[in-house]
């Protein structure tokens, strides 16, 4: 009834992992298929990253599903406001995303707000892409903290100093290039020149 059409065979065998694997409900296999829908999205793919979030998260009931969707869904609303994206719900592509950034790189909301700051700073427009390229740049780096990201900083900073204190180096002229400037220079008598030429 939520997908109005039949399971699929993938999908049958995607519900009975949730219930013989993931021990899930009925119930929350129920809300599980409801929560995605209202998201924009009934992707076995989505569905089954949210199923395994639940379940890493140890949620085997349908109240604790709620409280952890309103959960993301407040982290969501943050991140939005951090790129000064207000008065709408997130677009399925910037879900995906956030949940990327908070799930399967394990930032803290801190840290993604500080991307998108930087992204903000950067670019003057809501980039996710950009902010997905600092986060995955920092997942890297092993980033953990803010004072992680605090010590690159200072450590970039330390190396752009030092390359500009770096005293630079006169280039070596061969001497090829010097052979005008070593030509040694003739006097010539341009009259007598002349006559030798009008006399042949």
């Amino acid at each position: 009834q939520y997908l109005q059409r039949p399971l699929s065979s993938s999908e049958q065998s995607d519900f009975i992992y949730y219930y013989d694997s993931l021990k899930f409900s009925s119930d929350l296999i129920e809300y599980l298929l409801e929560y995605c829908i209202s998201k924009g999205s009934s992707s076995r793919h989505y569905m089954r990253k949210v199923a395994l979030s639940w379940a890493e998260a140890g949620i085997s009931t349908v109240l604790q599903a709620k409280e952890e969707t309103n959960l993301y869904n407040k982290n969501y609303f943050t991140i939005l406001n951090a790129f000064g994206i207000k008065g709408r719900s997130p677009a399925s592509f910037e879900q995906e995303m956030m949940s990327h950034w908070l799930d399967d790189l394990g930032f803290s909301v801190e840290i993604v707000l500080e991307a998108c700051r930087r992204t903000v700073r950067q670019t003057h427009e809501p980039n996710f892409q950009y902010a997905n390229k600092i986060l995955e740049d920092w997942r890297q780096k092993k980033v953990s903290s803010l004072g992680d990201i605090k010590a690159l900083d200072l450590k970039r900073r330390a190396q752009q100093q030092s390359s500009k204190a770096a005293p630079k180096r006169e280039p070596v002229r061969s001497a090829s290039s010097n052979r005008f400037h070593n030509f040694s220079q003739r006097d010539y008598d341009y009259g007598q020149l002349e006559k030798q030429l009008l006399n042949q």
